[in-house]
C-alpha cells in the first residue's frame, strides 16, 4: 500500500478523486522550490521533456500513451474534516493493479519511474482536455521535516504480523508520552490534525475515539493503569510492545492510514 499526507490548501478546494498512474519513461527531478517551482535546468523535468534537452514528451504535460500508463491506484479526497477545518489526512492507497505494478518493479528496477498524481473529471490520464477539479492540496514530500509524514511504500510478503500499531501514540512521533494526550485532545477538542492511525488512538479499544482514549493515556502515565491492544490484550509499562503488528481484522473498525515502523 502507498501512503501520502495531504492537506487541503485555499478555501476553492472540492472533494474529488485523484489517481496515481505509473510514468512510462524515464524523468530528471527539478530542483526548484515555490508553487512553481524555477525555470527547469538542463536535465530536469518540463511540461514540454521528461528532462529538459533531452527526450520530449509524446504529448506536453506526459499526457502521451508512452508517458505514463493506465490508473493503479485512486483516492477520495476531501477538504473538510468533520469539524469543518481544513482536513490534514495520511491517505492509503491500494489495489490488484498497485501490488502488481510494484511487483514488476522489483522484478525490473529500471522500470521504476514513479507515479503521477492528477485528477482529471474522466479518470483517463492521458486526456490533456480533461476537466480538473477546482482547487489545490499540498502532498507531503520525502524531504519533509517530519520522518512520519513523509510519502511510504509499504510491501506485506504475507509473513508479518498484520498492520502495524502503536497503541497510545496519537501524534506518531514514535514515542508515548503526555504529548500524545494533548494532541488527542486537540484534535477532539480544538480542531487539531487528525492522528494518522485512528486505532492507535483506541487506547481502550472499544471502537472509537474519544475522551475516554485521552484519559486512558494519562492513566497508563502517571498512575500505572493499562491500555488495551488492538487483540484485546492489556498493555502495562512493563509489557507495551512499542510498535507491534496485529491482525487486520483486529485494526479495520477504525483503520491505520499511517502504520508505525518497528
Amino acid at each position: 500500500s502507498l501512503h501520502y499526507w495531504y492537506e487541503r490548501t485555499g478555501e476553492t478546494a472540492v472533494e474529488h478523486t485523484i489517481y496515481a498512474a505509473p510514468v512510462l519513461k524515464e524523468w530528471g527531478e527539478g530542483r526548484g522550490n515555490g508553487i512553481d517551482g524555477e525555470p527547469a535546468l538542463c536535465g530536469e523535468i518540463s511540461w514540454q521533456s521528461a528532462s529538459r534537452y533531452g527526450e520530449a514528451w509524446e504529448v506536453p504535460g506526459g499526457f502521451g500513451e508512452s508517458d505514463v500508463g493506465d490508473p493503479v491506484a485512486e483516492h477520495y479526497l476531501e477538504p473538510l474534516d468533520d469539524q469543518g477545518n481544513p482536513r490534514q489526512y495520511r491517505a492509503e492507497w491500494t489495489s490488484d493493479e498497485l501490488a502488481a505494478l510494484v511487483q514488476s518493479w522489483i522484478s525490473d528496477p529500471s522500470s521504476n519511474h514513479g507515479l503521477k498524481f492528477a485528477s482529471p473529471e474522466s479518470g483517463d490520464m492521458n486526456d490533456n482536455a480533461a476537466n480538473y477539479a477546482i482547487g489545490s492540496y499540498n502532498f507531503v514530500s520525502r524531504n519533509d521535516g517530519s520522518v512520519w509524514a513523509r510519502p511510504a511504500l509499504i510491501i506485506n510478503t504475507g509473513g508479518g504480523g498484520g498492520v502495524n500499531v502503536y497503541v497510545g501514540d496519537t501524534n506518531g512521533d514514535g514515542g508515548l508520552n503526555i504529548a500524545d494526550a494533548i494532541s488527542l485532545l486537540g484534535y477532539l477538542f480544538a480542531g487539531g490534525a487528525e492522528p494518522g492511525c485512528l486505532k492507535a488512538a483506541d487506547t481502550n479499544d472499544d471502537g472509537g475515539v474519544n475522551i475516554a482514549d485521552a484519559i486512558s493515556i494519562l492513566g497508563y502515565l502517571f498512575s500505572g493503569a493499562s491500555l488495551t491492544a488492538p487483540d484485546g490484550s492489556p498493555l502495562t509499562a512493563a509489557t507495551h510492545p512499542g510498535c507491534a503488528g496485529y491482525a487486520q481484522g483486529d485494526v479495520s473498525d477504525l483503520g491505520c492510514n499511517s502504520p508505525c515502523t518497528p
